[in-house]
């Protein structure tokens, strides 16, 4: 061949670090004699010889990628003109003979192809790059071809994979990028096989997903796919679970790209493969593994009675390395970073979305991420401050995967162990960080000698702020509303586009004055927490937990149960009003506005003052592009239906019961301790009662900052292309560079973002909890066993039938006495727990606002069960032990 290109049978071993990981992986199976298309690589060569003549100074990837260190705002437009030169620049004559006569050699006129990246960083033991670069399926045609080759290179340049060079710590001068082209098999099922089962560890088993048509969406984890366990030793099938089909993706045979066609009747509840098929699939499988000596991570397709391999990668994810490495070897890895000082690499470090992920559940916008990451940044370095805690230079302690946050659990553990006689595990509890193996858990400390050094000024810095806490929040709630009515008139006026970038700095500098108080509030909460949880365990043993809990319910005044409460007195209202009420119950709630109500009734008036006072709130609020209840009350009209079909207690009943487990169990906890005991114990009380009411008030104003934040995007958007759901879709940076003229012609990168946004929407979910990167894809959870353990987070004990809600649009289905079943719970789900038996969720901690909420109500409650969207199903009879953090499946 010639220095561009290679077939992939023929693929010489010197030249495989020329062609990039997927390549020399497809080469390598082939020389296995594996079932691998026909096709040809495309070397890096002809990659670095079309940079260096195409792009500029300052257009590398090393140039950008200096870019982003920096916080540039020009950083993604940047990118996407960089890509938007590549797509277009024509290839050097020798390069497009090279690939065109390949093409031609190799398939027949017009056979269709698929053109895939192969960076030097794919398909690596520890490091996949999986889904970083594109694939382009069913592509004909020389033209067609040459411009999959060119958007292939031009995945480089793409915020994504960038941002996972550098998480990875690899230096982007050194990144080569070659590209595979092959014959497309137009497959009658395909998916995906694991030579370990990712969903239990048991070695002795393959898992193999699969769906109709090509393979694209179970990888992606757009379709659910059939599943099945295969026993490695005897080749047999030891479990099916045959999902329902109605939509499967196939090349368009009119011309190129691919189209989503709905499945046959005949086929949608039979298996995709046989059970002759599964066992090719696993004997192959089980080869691959053999040879790379790892467990493997296999793409396969099926047409007729064909099995072809279309990539092998090594498991990067959590589950090789805890079931392939021994306990004793992490043991000794930790003893030698704490020896040496050096930190876990990336492979290594713990991630987790406990906590965060209730608070922006699923994939952020770009502009919701510039925005809370600014925040989090400031606000971990400012509580870590004021506990006296050194940070690292250089540490990221915040992460995208999928589009969704994730913290650096090593690294706040690593900061945490500073404290000498902090027990990280109780912190850990009290956020919903559960379930960390013990060999996994991070052993590296940082030396305690700094700490202890500062240990006189952090007393005195800690006790100055406690002592004027409540002084600055009186006066940041003052000044607060001179900032809301400001924020108001500056609507009301003329303004410019230069007036409106303006006002996103104006922002930032509210977000970051509010935070700075909620965040003081926020530490105090938790140190009264854990110092109170302390003294408990210490006094009661196995009785703390309990009093815990019940000495921290019913104390009113939490604003986070506000909403809850008075959307039940509407309830009331509606009651007496028999013409709203029939108005309210026979309309489709999303018809329905504050118009559809008398402006002269009770009703009219008392939603008005809701939304007035909390419409600003709503479903994912910590997201931008989040509708609030104001702008779409259909959330609040479903709960209100729920509220009226309920003949429960009133919120008068309610909240007097809840007092009275609070004072019956304040009275238990003094009549077991002495006179010191008991003085300490209702100072540690009221303490930790005092600052969670402070924390939700600040928690409240956030939000409400967050919803101008979201106002300001709304008209940033329509000024600048039209659409007002644009601006979300840009950094907070980009878009008042666009306003300011420094930038041009917003519309092509929102279009990327917005494709990518809805890729990120479609992808299953990463684990709550993983280490180094998480896998590709996540198998289905079977529903084994009849019990979920999870964080005991409102005590009390509930029975009833489980309602599993994903949308909160249709909360009117929900009925009084069931379970309530989400995978989270922020502040804009609490009104449902008013009338629900309890609640269970996927994530959270006891310090939530749903766990506040949850407790003020007196609505047993059970978090990070991990697992209960999936292995819950709506109308399953539960047993909620909220005590002992146990869900029954009854």
């Amino acid at each position: 061949m010639t220095e561009f290109i290679f077939t992939l049978d023929g693929l010489p071993h010197a030249a495989r670090p020329e062609v990039g990981g997927k390549a020399s992986g497809l080469a390598d199976l082939a020389a296995m004699g594996m079932p691998v298309p026909a096709g040809f690589c495309i070397s890096s060569a002809a990659f670095e010889k079309f940079v260096r003549t195409t792009l500029g100074p300052g257009e590398r990837l090393e140039d950008l990628a200096a870019l982003a260190g920096a916080g540039r705002w020009d950083y993604g437009p940047r990118l996407a003109l960089v890509r938007r030169r590549i797509v277009s620049a024509p290839l050097p004559r020798d390069i497009e003979k090279a690939v065109t006569s390949a093409h031609a050699r190799q398939f027949a006129s017009g056979a269709p192809v698929a053109v895939r990246s192969s960076a030097s960083t794919e398909d690596q033991e520890g490091l996949s790059s999986a889904g970083m670069q594109e694939t382009f399926l069913n592509v004909k045609g020389r033209q067609g071809l040459l411009d999959a080759v060119r958007r292939c290179w031009a995945s480089l340049w793409h915020e994504r994979a960038l941002s996972y060079l550098a998480a990875a710590g690899i230096e982007p001068s050194g990144v080569r990028m070659g590209v595979v082209v092959q014959e497309l098999v137009d497959a009658d099922a395909a998916g995906i096989a694991f030579t370990c089962n990712p969903t239990t560890g048991n070695e002795r088993e393959i898992l193999i997903n699969a769906v109709l048509g090509l393979g694209e969406p179970a990888i992606s984890g757009q379709l659910t796919p059939d599943v099945f366990v295969i026993d490695k030793g005897g080749m047999h099938v030891r479990d099916i679970q045959v999902a329902h089909k109605d939509r499967r993706l196939r090349p368009d045979r009119s011309g190129g790209g691919l189209v989503d066609e709905a499945v046959p009747e005949d086929l949608r509840d039979k298996p995709s493969v046989d059970e002759e098929v599964l066992k090719m699939i696993a004997s192959l499988a089980v080869r691959i593994e053999e040879h790379q000596g790892t467990h493997a991570d296999i793409e396969w397709a099926v047409r007729g009675s064909e099995v072809f391999i279309l990539q092998a990668r090594p498991v990067t994810s959590q589950v090789q390395r805890l079931t392939r490495r021994p306990p004793f070897i992490e043991q000794m890895r930790s003893i030698l970073d704490r020896r040496t000082g050096r930190r876990p690499g990336p492979e290594r470090t713990i991630w987790t979305n406990a906590n965060v992920g209730e608070a922006l559940p699923g994939p952020a916008t770009p502009l919701t991420w510039s925005v809370a990451l600014a925040f989090q940044e400031k606000g971990f370095a400012h509580v870590f401050k004021v506990i006296g805690c050194r940070v690292p230079p250089g540490v990221k302690l915040v992460s995208s995967f999928n589009g969704r946050f994730y913290l650096n659990l090593s690294a706040m553990l690593e900061i945490a162990s500073q404290i000498p006689v902090m027990d990280p595990r109780e912190a850990l509890e009290l956020g919903g960080v559960t379930g960390i193996p013990e060999n996994l858990f991070p052993s590296r400390r940082l030396g305690s000698f700094v700490f202890l050094r500062n240990l006189p000024f952090t007393v005195r810095q800690v006790m100055s702020t406690f002592v004027v806490i409540d002084r600055d929040v009186r006066e940041y709630e003052k000044k607060f509303e001179d900032d809301r009515r400001g924020f108001s008139a500056f609507f009301e006026a003329d303004f410019t586009d230069e007036d409106l970038a303006g006002r996103f700095d104006w922002l930032s500098g509210l977000l970051d004055r509010t935070g700075k108080v909620m965040l003081s509030c926020m530490t105090f909460s938790l140190a009264s927490h854990l110092l109170l949880r302390q003294v408990f365990h210490r006094w009661f043993g196995d009785d703390a937990r309990r009093l815990e809990r019940e000495t921290m319910t019913g104390f009113s005044e939490i604003e986070s149960a506000a909403p809850g409460l008075s959307l039940w007195h509407i309830a009331e209202t509606f009651r007496a009003c028999p013409r709203d009420l029939e108005t309210l119950m026979t309309s489709n709630s999303l018809d329905l506005t504050l118009r559809s109500f008398p402006p002269d009734s009770k009703v009219h008036r008392a939603l008005s003052g809701f939304l007035a006072a909390y419409g600003h709130r709503g479903i994912k609020e910590a997201e931008l592009a989040s509708p609030r209840w104001r702008e779409d009350p259909t959330f609040l009209f479903e709960t209100l239906k729920s509220y009226l079909a309920s003949r429960g207690d009133s919120v008068a009943g309610l909240m007097e019961r809840q007092k009275n487990t609070r004072l019956r169990a304040a009275r238990e906890v003094e009549s077991r301790l002495n006179l010191i005991e008991r003085s300490l114990a209702r100072h540690l009380l009221e303490m930790a009662r005092k600052y969670t009411r402070l924390r939700e008030r600040m928690r409240a104003r956030v939000t409400e900052v967050l919803g101008m934040f979201r106002k300001a995007a709304l008209e940033a958007g329509q000024r600048l292309t039209g659409d007002e759901e644009a601006a979300f879709f840009l950094t907070q940076g980009e878009i008042k560079a666009y306003l300011t003229g420094r930038l041009r012609r917003p519309e092509t990168l929102i279009h990327e973002r917005c494709e990518q946004h809805r890729r990120d929407v479609l992808a299953p979910d990463p684990p709550n909890l993983f280490m180094g990167y998480p896998p590709q894809w996540r198998p289905p959870t079977r529903q084994e066993g009849r019990t979920l353990l999870g964080v005991a987070a409102s005590p009390g004990r509930g029975e009833g039938m489980a309602h599993v809600l994903r949308d909160p649009g249709s909360a009117s289905s929900f009925k009084p006495g069931q379970v309530l079943v989400i995978p989270h719970a922020d502040v804009g789900w609490t009104p449902l727990f008013l009338v629900a038996s309890a609640i269970v969720t996927d994530i959270g901690g006891i310090l939530s606002h749903a766990a506040v909420v949850a407790r003020e109500y007196g609505v047993p409650m059970v978090m990070n069960t991990r697992l209960a969207t999936s292995k819950i199903r709506t109308g399953d009879a539960l047993l909620v032990d909220g005590d002992r953090g146990v869900v029954y499946i009854l």
